[in-house]
């Protein structure tokens, strides 16, 4: 029994000692994600010992994680690059990576057009809410392609001459103007320039979870389906606004895509579409 577990801690120790030299060349937020994959998989392959871990070990730590598909990605290419190091290493006890170059994590498969709804889905949605600020929240969300996060930190001095500035993932900003109808319903009762836009009952600007809450409950009283949420709504108004002839930059730049691939992945054929309907001849 001593015998053998001076053996496990060894074998942890190992596989410890090669992850801090390893973390040694990484400093910030960097080191700290790397860390934490290597700590995660280490205590789940420890027994294994550095050698012996092979490809079916990282398999299945990775299939057993309740996590996004991106994450999975992300500990996958941390691991990567940890073997890839070691193997570069004099004295490394391995002569090859056991994820191997060409091993990749088949992707989930694609329920984006479970997440869309239609526009009269959309607008019995905002209906269902409760007038005034509920309502005109969801509106905007729906218009502007807002994601929560988005919404909350508005203030009123970021709505000026029919556009708002939104401050959004990434710490990037961009301008997203909104139609005169929605503007003057904005502008009806207006706060002061640093009051948040859309308040609750004690002053302070709402929460994420209390836009999800309301969300939740008009997506229950339309009769809509069970998992509407917040960003249901920004991937709505990009299908909508592209199906309706939208330009895909126009689309892009007012959600705050990086990439023109993630704006177009929303675009859909429709049933009885022709090339020969866009073009005169």
């Amino acid at each position: 029994m001593i015998v053998a577990l001076y053996y496990y801690i060894h074998l942890v120790n190992t596989l410890e000692n090669w992850g801090d030299r390893f973390l040694d060349h990484y400093t910030g937020k960097t080191a700290v994600t790397y860390s934490n994959t290597l700590k995660q998989s280490f205590e789940a392959m420890s027994e294994r010992g550095l050698e012996a871990i092979g490809l079916r070990d990282i398999r299945s730590w990775l299939d057993e994680l309740d996590c996004a598909h991106t994450t999975r990605v992300k500990h996958l290419n941390i691991l990567k690059a940890f073997f890839n190091w070691v193997i570069e290493q004099d004295d490394s006890p391995i002569r090859r990576s056991p994820t191997g170059k060409r091993f990749l994590l088949a992707a989930p498969p694609d329920t984006l057009q479970e997440r869309i709804l239609s526009e009269a889905q959309v607008a019995a949605l905002i209906d269902a809410a409760a007038p005034g600020r509920d309502r005109l929240m969801l509106r905007l969300m729906y218009e502007a392609g807002l994601r929560v996060s988005e919404l909350c930190g508005l203030c009123w001095k970021h709505l000026k001459a029919g556009e708002i500035s939104v401050y959004g993932k990434g710490g990037k900003s961009r301008r997203v103007g909104i139609s005169p109808a929605l503007w003057e319903l904005l502008n009806a009762d207006r706060g002061t320039a640093g009051e948040p836009a859309f308040a609750s009952r004690t002053g302070k600007a709402l929460s994420p979870v209390d836009v999800h809450r309301v969300i939740k409950s008009a997506a229950a009283a339309a009769g809509l389906p069970d998992g509407v949420s917040c960003h249901w709504l920004r991937h709505s108004i990009a299908s909508h606004a592209l199906n309706n002839g939208a330009a895909p930059q126009l689309v892009q730049q007012s959600l705050g895509h990086s990439s023109l691939a993630t704006t177009t992945k929303y675009a859909h054929i429709l049933p009885g579409q022709r090339l020969g309907d866009f073009v005169k001849v």
